[in-house]
């Protein structure tokens, strides 16, 4: 199934590449760094769009990026962190080839719900397939940073779904990368009513970041329980996404045949796509009825 979206998408990528060509633009190099507006520490793992176009790219630990295109002056270039306001930066502003241009976000201030645990009234919800047994095998290699991989949640009336861990089923082999970075990214999708969409609204007050490591895979699992639940939106999607690039490492890992409610995207796509197949990813719930 692999094969059959990277078939999908470099269809799409064709058509985009056309659709929005520039032959006046020139190629070059965009760079920048991600900081803080208040004490100029750096924000890693910034994601960096370029609007309305098929590009983009993810800061590094030091909050740096690297575009590469061809742009015109007038380009917009959205720079967005968890917990800030995202910020709208002009092509022409920032700084090609060897300089680097610093970009200040500003933070958000974002209530959290209260939580009330209720031990009688909550079971788990769990999206990606319970058991390792009888699943499709595949692999990731290559360029992965800003894949990424997610599925829906839906809250019943009266009740609300709290994320608790997230996992994948890794067959752990000799060739099997010893770890991995990744980010937790949670969406509001009161507004998507198409597909492809832009309409995700992360609503996170603060990154989710984990490192996936080969010596903590148990029988074929690997999870990440998170430090404390966080409340979904009504209509919520809960994504994965690869933060670096698994180069000539291999994460061979087993998967659904079919991806009901799934949803993915790559690093340098501005939207999101329904996906027919499913990813490693398994995200599990509680339910807790109010």
């Amino acid at each position: 199934m692999p094969v059959v979206r990277d078939l999908i998408k470099g269809i799409v990528a064709v058509v985009l590449a056309f659709l929005f060509a520039e032959p006046s633009a020139g190629a070059a190099v965009l760079r920048g760094k991600v900081v803080d507006c208040d004490n100029g520490e750096p924000l890693p793992y910034a994601t960096i769009k370029v609007r309305n176009r098929y590009g983009g790219a993810i800061a590094d630990t030091a909050g740096v990026f690297e575009l590469y295109g061809r742009f015109q002056a007038g380009d917009t270039v959205v720079v967005s962190y968890v917990g800030y306001k995202a910020a709208d930066v002009i092509a022409g502003s920032l700084a090609v080839d060897s300089a680097c241009t610093a970009i200040r976000l500003e933070p958000l201030v974002m209530p959290l719900p209260e939580m009330s645990v209720r031990p009688k009234k909550q079971k788990r919800k769990r999206a990606g397939k319970k058991y390792a047994t009888g699943m499709f095998s595949c692999c990731f290699n290559g360029k992965t940073q800003g894949e990424a991989m997610g599925y829906e949640f839906h809250s019943k009336e009266g009740c609300s779904m709290w994320l608790d861990r997230v996992g994948l089923y890794v067959k752990n082999e000799p060739v099997v990368a010893d770890s991995i970075k990744f980010r937790v990214n949670i969406y509001d999708m009161s507004k998507v009513h198409t597909d492809p969409t832009t309409d995700f609204v992360n609503v996170l007050k603060t990154p989710i970041v984990f490192d996936y490591k080969k010596k903590d895979i148990q029988n074929g699992v690997y999870q990440y329980v998170l430090p404390e639940l966080i409340r979904l939106p009504e209509h919520a999607m809960v994504e994965i996404e690869f933060l670096e690039d698994v180069g000539d490492r291999v994460l061979l890992y087993k998967c659904n045949m079919m991806g009901k409610n799934s949803w993915s995207r790559s690093g340098d796509e501005f939207w999101w796509c329904k996906n027919p197949a499913a990813g490693p990813f398994f995200i599990e719930c509680l339910e807790i009825r109010r």
